[in-house]
């Protein structure tokens, strides 16, 4: 797991579902043993300025400039050359 990987997912989940997922949607989705290590990373993404948490909202993460950026740039990095 690592903060790209939490992004990538926050934004498949959100064009899939129509909302951002739980930390107990994470936990399941990562594999992760307890709610605490989705929390942490959500927690070192929101200060790596790569998403935002809304704390008055179950499911108030948002995905940043900064995070649409790192996405296309690790789009970019994977992409076969042509």
């Amino acid at each position: 797991m690592n903060k790209i990987k939490l992004v990538q997912y926050i934004l498949a989940h959100n064009y899939e579902v129509g909302w951002p997922p739980t930390v107990r949607e994470i936990q399941a989705h990562f594999g992760m043993s307890s709610t605490s290590v989705p929390a942490y990373w959500i927690n070192k993404t929101v200060d790596a300025g790569l998403i935002e948490r809304d704390p008055r909202m179950a499911r108030g993460l948002r995905i940043t400039k900064k995070g649409q950026k790192a996405l296309t740039a690790e789009e970019e990095r994977v992409r076969p050359a042509e």
